[in-house]
C-alpha cells in the first residue's frame, strides 16, 4: 500500500467532513499539507461530524485495499451520508408521530 493512497484518502474524508460543515477546527487546506503528523481529533468535530465519522470510519477503513479513486470513493461516503441523514429523518417523524 503506498503512502499516497492512505494520504489522498485520509484528505478526501477531511474534505468531505468539510463540505459539510462538520468540522469545528481549520483542517489542511489541500492534499500537499496532509502529512503524516495530521490528525482529525473528536473536537475538531461538531455533533453531526461526530455521528457521521462514528457512523462510517470503521467502513471507510476497511475500504483501503479496495480504493477504486476519488470519485468511486466518495460515493461510499456520499451513500453512507445520505443513509444516516435518512435515519435521523425517519427518527425524527417517529417521535414526532408518537
Amino acid at each position: 500500500m503506498k503512502y499516497g493512497v492512505i494520504q489522498r484518502r485520509f484528505w478526501q474524508l477531511l474534505s468531505f467532513l468539510g463540505q459539510h460543515d462538520y468540522l469545528i477546527n481549520a483542517m489542511p487546506a489541500s492534499l500537499e499539507h496532509v502529512t503524516s503528523k495530521t490528525e482529525l481529533l473528536n473536537s475538531d468535530l461538531n455533533d453531526d461530524g461526530y455521528a457521521f465519522v462514528q457512523r462510517s470510519e470503521g467502513r471507510w477503513a476497511e475500504r483501503l485495499y479496495k480504493d477504486k479513486g476519488v470519485e468511486a470513493e466518495g460515493k461510499f461516503l456520499e451513500k453512507w451520508h445520505a443513509q444516516l441523514l435518512s435515519e435521523r429523518a425517519n427518527a425524527f417523524s417517529a417521535k414526532a408521530a408518537a
